[in-house]
């Protein structure tokens, strides 16, 4: 089995490991920024794998599976026509962009003002 190991360690530098069948390499270690870009660059490599492979990632519970950050930010790309918008997430200095068409950008709109509502107008 094949996992990454990920330490925060000081001066804001992140340590990564490979792990191939219980084997760990040495660790490689980069600034937080520069994780953030590479976690970003897998996770969009994974999901191109799995369309280019006719598997799409599969949807579970809302957070099975999922590591919670902590953002610095949000911002919103303006987008157009024939391009999606953008939602922007700031981690520290680091940021990505996470894609979103129109009807995602609108149900993700209803999502966060329901989310957002006073608990005792909530249905």
């Amino acid at each position: 089995m094949r996992d990454v190991v990920a330490k925060a360690k000081t001066g804001g530098v992140v340590e990564i490991r490979l792990v191939d069948n219980g084997k760990t390499t040495s660790g490689l270690g980069m600034p937080f920024e520069a994780a953030v870009t590479a976690a970003v660059r897998i996770l969009a490599a994974a999901a191109a794998s799995a369309k280019v492979n006719g598997s799409p990632i599969k949807m579970g519970k809302p957070l099975d599976g999922v590591t919670c950050l902590r953002v610095s930010g949000l911002g919103l790309s303006s987008g157009s026509a024939k391009e999606p918008h953008a939602l922007i997430v700031h981690i520290g200095t680091a940021r990505f962009g996470i894609s979103l068409e129109s009807a995602e950008l609108a149900a993700f709109g209803q999502t966060l003002l329901a989310a957002s509502a006073p608990r005792d107008r909530r249905q």
